[in-house]
C-alpha cells in the first residue's frame, strides 16, 4: 500500500509540473497568436510555445495534460503551415475529450494543404460529434470543400444549412 502511495503521490507531482510548464507554453502560444501585426515575432513564439509543449509532455504524457499539449502543438504547427506536423499531432486527440477540437484541426490542416476530400471528411466527422461548438465552422468548411471538389449543389445546400443555422453568420 505505502508503494502504491509513493507512486501516485509521484505521479500527481509530475503532473503539477508538466502544468505548470504547460500553462507557460499556452501564454507563449497566446502571445504569438496576438501578435499577427508581427509575423517574425509571431513565428518565434510558436516555435519557442512548441518547445514548452514538449517539454511538459516529457515531464508527464498521460490525461489532459497529453491532450492538450498535443492539441496545442497541432496549433502552434497549423500557424507555422506546418500542416503534416499538424495532422500528426491532432491525429493523437482522436479519442478523448477534445475530439471536436481534435477534428476541427484536421479539417482545417487538410484544407490547407489542398486535400479537399479527407478535409470534407473531418469536417464531417467534427459535425456528428455531440455538443460540439465548431458545428457551424464544419459546415462552412465543408460546404468550402463541396465547392472545391466542384460539387456545387451540395456546397450550395450546406452553405444554406449554416446560414439557417446562425443566420447572422459573415460567411
Amino acid at each position: 500500500v505505502a508503494a502504491g502511495l509513493g507512486a501516485y503521490s509521484y505521479l500527481h507531482w509530475q503532473e503539477g509540473k508538466a502544468q505548470a510548464v504547460q500553462q507557460q507554453a499556452i501564454l507563449l502560444y497566446q502571445e504569438a497568436f496576438v501578435k499577427g501585426s508581427n509575423p517574425e515575432g509571431e513565428k518565434e513564439n510558436y516555435k519557442k510555445a512548441l518547445e514548452k509543449f514538449r517539454e511538459a509532455l516529457a515531464v508527464y504524457n498521460r490525461g489532459n495534460v497529453f491532450q492538450i499539449s498535443q492539441i496545442y502543438i497541432g496549433h502552434c504547427h497549423y500557424a507555422l503551415k506546418e500542416y503534416d506536423q499538424a495532422v500528426a499531432a491532432y491525429s493523437r486527440c482522436l479519442e478523448g475529450p477534445f475530439r471536436a477540437i481534435a477534428f476541427d484541426g484536421l479539417a482545417h490542416s487538410y484544407e490547407n494543404k489542398g486535400d479537399f476530400a479527407k478535409a470534407l471528411e473531418n469536417y464531417k466527422k467534427n459535425m456528428e460529434e455531440d455538443h460540439n461548438p465548431f458545428q457551424g465552422e464544419g459546415l462552412i468548411g465543408a460546404a468550402r470543400c463541396y465547392e472545391a471538389l466542384n460539387q456545387k449543389q451540395k456546397a450550395l445546400e450546406v452553405y444554406q444549412k449554416a446560414l439557417a443555422i446562425n443566420p447572422n453568420s459573415r460567411m
